[in-house]
């Protein structure tokens, strides 16, 4: 969903809700939309790398990363090279061995 929300005196901003494996997702920042009388162009352009733009009449209001302006796209988990493997029961790995032997 895209467009400005322009409700009395306190609301005035344009939402940008993106649909992710079936749940819709606001942006994190807050874009504010035109509030005088006349007709605006509201464009949103998501681009193959990522990145957004939120234009109002050809100019950019809003820019950045759909990774960092959205909870929807969970980080990416970066294995630890110090991490240690951990033996959940090391007397089965001592029975394995004996077995061996």
């Amino acid at each position: 969903m895209f467009g400005p929300d322009i409700c009395g005196y306190n609301t005035k901003k344009v939402h940008v809700i993106l649909s992710y494996k079936g749940e819709n997702h606001p942006i994190e920042k807050e874009v504010a939309c035109e509030t005088d009388q006349l007709t605006h162009v509201y464009t949103l352009i998501i681009k193959p790398d990522n990145t957004y733009s939120v234009l109002i009449d050809n100019v950019e209001k809003q820019s950045g990363s759909l990774y960092k302006d959205w909870k929807m796209i969970p980080p990416e988990k970066i294995k630890d090279p110090n991490a240690k493997k951990v033996m959940h029961n090391p007397t089965s790995a001592l029975k394995l061995h004996l077995m061996d032997q």
